[in-house]
């Protein structure tokens, strides 16, 4: 997907630790911000500004992606 392109660009070992973080059992928001240093909610802003959709948010509830009028 072109997030996981996005977030190789940026470093590819900090993916690698991200990846890690997931198979030790940490759960996929908190190998984010360990191999990173953001949460779901940054990385969806970051990446609608990437894609032209700069009002992109997650729902909090659901976990849904969905653009702000």
């Amino acid at each position: 997907s072109s997030l996981v392109e996005i977030l190789l660009k940026i470093d590819g070992k900090k993916y690698r630790k991200l990846i890690d973080g997931v198979k030790e059992g940490l759960d996929s928001e908190e190998a984010l911000r360990q191999a990173y240093g953001v949460g779901f909610d940054e990385l969806t802003s970051h990446y609608g500004r990437l894609a032209n959709v700069p009002n992109l948010r997650r729902n909090k509830l659901s976990g849904a992606v969905v653009a702000l009028a």
